[in-house]
């Protein structure tokens, strides 16, 4: 959002109608694809390690901590199906 006030340069133009719009820049391409190639890149580092790391706090030798990687993995997945589907409906 800061980067909109600073980079003007990087945000689509406004037009009254649909006839005077304009398609966006060179650098406005290559700033989206940048963006979401950094956005990938961060994405895959933390997700791919997050159940893992969690995973791994419990001892599955004992029952209790059995029942906690079960329950792990239930909330895990329960949040992530929430957050993904708030994501994809909220504008």
């Amino acid at each position: 959002m800061a980067g909109n006030d600073i980079y003007q340069e990087y945000v689509p133009h406004h037009a009254q109608n649909y006839n005077q719009c304009k398609g966006p820049t060179n650098a406005q391409l290559g700033l989206l694809f940048m963006s979401l190639g950094f956005l990938t890149i961060g994405a895959t580092g933390i997700r791919s390690c997050s159940v893992p790391f969690g995973v791994d706090q419990f001892d599955a030798s004992t029952d209790e901590d059995s029942k906690g990687i079960n329950s792990f993995f239930n909330w895990h997945y329960l949040t992530f199906i929430i957050v993904t589907m708030v994501a994809i409906t909220v504008k």
